[in-house]
């Protein structure tokens, strides 16, 4: 239904398929279309959910989070970057002189 959504409101829909059925699904919505009623009930209750249309200090909490996000994602690549390792997924630096040794 997302895909036909966005299909139907005259975009190109980026899809991520990681698996066979994800495809599947995907190339399903290329058989049908939404008419001009499901459009417009999808609208009303899609759209009346947006970020835009709530209070400011809702929309200041979401902008917050999501410059969150950014500042830690950067962060975990400068870390990355500059020592050669990740902070996720509790990876810790290996110390020097540890692992194979390049042969000369």
């Amino acid at each position: 239904v997302c895909l036909n959504w966005t299909i139907t409101r005259g975009h190109v829909p980026l899809v991520g398929c990681k698996t066979v059925r994800h495809v599947e699904d995907a190339v399903g919505a290329l058989d049908w279309r939404l008419d001009a009623e499901e459009m417009r009930r999808l609208d009303e209750q899609c759209l009346s959910l947006s970020t835009l249309e709530k209070t400011r200090a809702r929309r200041g909490v979401f902008v917050f989070f999501i410059s969150l996000l950014m500042f830690v994602y950067s962060c975990e690549r400068f870390v990355k970057w500059l020592f050669g390792w990740t902070l996720a997924y509790g990876t810790a630096p290996r110390p020097h002189g540890s692992g194979a040794k390049k042969e000369k």
